[in-house]
């Protein structure tokens, strides 16, 4: 039942006919439109707090590709150290570019 079909009913069976109820119909009217909007800045919190916990599990998975690549990046440097193009030129007796 919407707000206004309860002022309605409730308004009908226990007013005089004398009373006004616009000023209380307003009032009734601001708490449903505060209590909806109390509604969608709870799910925007929850919305928050999701994204926060995507971007620390994201951070993470970051973190441990930049480790391995560190890791890749000197294997990479022991592996050119190891292997120089002029050892191999000399072991086979000539220039291979």
């Amino acid at each position: 039942m919407t707000a206004m079909r309860a002022f309605n009913c409730y308004g009908r069976s226990s007013r005089p006919s004398n009373l006004t109820w616009q000023w209380l119909q307003l009032h009734v009217e601001s708490v449903f439109g505060m209590k909806n909007m109390a509604g969608r800045v709870e799910r925007m919190r929850e919305d928050v707090n999701i994204l926060e916990n995507e971007v620390k599990s994201w951070r993470a998975i970051l973190a441990a590709a930049e480790a391995n690549l560190e890791r890749a990046k000197g294997d990479l440097v022991k592996a050119e150290q190891e292997f120089k193009m002029g050892d191999l030129d000399s072991i086979i007796g000539y220039p291979l570019a």
